[in-house]
C-alpha cells in the first residue's frame, strides 16, 4: 500500500506576507522519504547548509494555493539530497530551482521551470509538460 503525505503552507496572520516555503530543513535536520511513499508539498522546499533529505520515494512540489509558488532551494555547500527517488516539479505556475542538488530522477510537469544553477541528474529527466528555462546553466 502506497503512503501519501501532503503538507500545505498556510499563513497564521491575515496581514503577513505569504511565504512559498512549506518545508525547511534546518542545519542538522534530516528527513527521509521511504520507498513507496509519496510526499506532496503544496509550497516550496528549503534545505539549509548542514541539512539532509534522503528521497527513496516520490517528492512532489505543487503550487501553494495562496502564493502559487513552489520552488526548490538548496543552500547547502555540496547538495543536501540523496537517495534513488523521484522529484516531481508539478505546478501550473512557474517554479525555480536553486542550489547544488544532485537529483537521481526528475520529472517536470509544470508551466515552466527556471534554473538558477546546473540541474544535475544521475538517472532520468522526464519532461511531461512545460518548458525548462536553462539561462546559462
Amino acid at each position: 500500500m502506497k503512503k501519501i503525505f501532503t503538507i500545505t503552507a498556510f499563513s497564521l496572520f491575515a496581514y503577513s506576507v505569504f511565504s512559498q516555503e512549506v518545508l525547511r530543513v534546518q542545519n542538522g535536520g534530516s528527513i527521509t522519504i521511504q520507498n513507496g511513499v509519496n510526499l506532496i508539498l503544496q509550497g516550496g522546499l528549503g534545505l539549509e547548509n548542514g541539512s539532509s533529505l534522503t528521497n527513496n520515494g516520490f517528492l512532489f512540489l505543487k503550487n501553494n494555493s495562496t502564493a502559487n509558488i513552489s520552488n526548490w532551494t538548496d543552500n547547502s555547500v555540496s547538495g543536501a539530497l540523496s537517495g534513488t527517488g523521484v522529484v516531481v516539479f508539478n505546478s501550473d505556475h512557474p517554479q525555480l530551482f536553486t542550489g547544488l542538488t544532485n537529483f537521481y530522477t526528475v520529472a517536470v510537469n509544470t508551466n515552466d521551470l527556471t534554473l538558477n544553477n546546473n540541474l544535475n541528474i544521475a538517472n532520468i529527466l522526464r519532461l511531461v509538460n512545460g518548458k525548462i528555462n536553462t539561462n546559462v546553466y
